[in-house]
């Protein structure tokens, strides 16, 4: 683990960590089980920064109240985003010589409605003027039809038929085109699984590298948090915190959706604004 920073070097424990993972003295699970314990709020260092760049009155609503909250408007990237962007700008020119000594899987041909399997049925009772299954005997011993259609955009028929004896019909689960679109989606997913396996084989080789380097990318977000850039902070009353933050509290990656979601916002009345002004 790094040593404890002080308020001369308050980031040089991120320069010990990325050491450690460029060395490969730390592993990637490592550094998020580090980050997990770290509390660079605490620090003097985050404290004085804090100071500096905190207002007396909320950037959204304007409130005066006390106390005030410097609120993110930045977050770092999920491991998992880190992992990908890594996976999309390494593994691409190392394709070529991998599909040389391992040549991707043929295709399989598209899906043949002939060969699917017939479709499995059951023995019901059911009843004799619609031939629905969902019927019930009823104390006096006459059966009733409780059929009623489920079409959209189209009165609904209901049989409501009565009778003495159901007849007996081979149910089937599913009509003719739901069968042969489950049965195309079973086929699809089989026939993608040798070019899904020879994939991973290819990402495998390649694994330590992608979580070492994503795990670089880890460190280089929180050090852009930890330093409290201007640009990335602002004001607000706690309410307004509370407002902004209610994604976060459902769980991380809907907290950074709904950031970003904001930042587009942001980004389209920019440009909206910028259009309308006379050039």
């Amino acid at each position: 683990m790094p040593r404890a920073s002080t308020d001369r070097e308050p980031y040089a424990y991120i320069d010990q960590l990325r050491r450690q993972l460029e060395d490969g003295t730390m592993s990637a699970l490592e550094l998020l089980a580090f980050f997990k314990s770290h509390t660079p709020w605490q620090t003097a260092a985050w404290k004085r920064r804090r100071a500096e760049l905190i207002g007396d009155s909320c950037g959204s609503c304007g409130s005066t109240e006390p106390p005030m909250v410097l609120q993110h408007t930045w977050h770092p990237r999920l491991f998992g985003e880190c992992r990908t962007e890594v996976q999309r700008t390494l593994l691409p020119p190392l394709l070529p010589a991998y599909l040389e000594v391992h040549p991707r899987p043929p295709a399989s041909p598209p899906f043949d409605p002939r060969t699917a399997p017939p479709q499995p049925f059951e023995v019901r009772q059911a009843c004799p003027k619609c031939q629905s299954v969902n019927i019930r005997q009823r104390k006096d011993g006459i059966w009733s039809c409780n059929y009623k259609s489920v079409k959209y955009g189209s009165p609904r028929v209901v049989c409501g038929h009565t009778f003495q004896q159901p007849v007996t019909v081979e149910y089937r689960r599913f009509d003719d085109a739901a069968w042969l679109t489950k049965q195309a989606a079973v086929y699809e997913r089989e026939a993608q699984e040798p070019g899904r396996a020879w994939w991973f084989a290819f990402v495998n080789l390649h694994w330590a590298e992608i979580e070492k380097q994503g795990a670089l990318l880890v460190l280089e977000d929180h050090r852009r948090y930890v330093s409290l850039r201007a640009e990335d902070v602002v004001t607000r009353c706690k309410r307004c915190a509370y407002r902004e933050d209610r994604a976060f509290r459902t769980g991380y990656a809907n907290g950074l959706q709904a950031e970003r979601h904001r930042e587009v916002l942001v980004e389209l009345e920019q440009g909206r604004l910028g259009a309308t002004e006379p050039s």
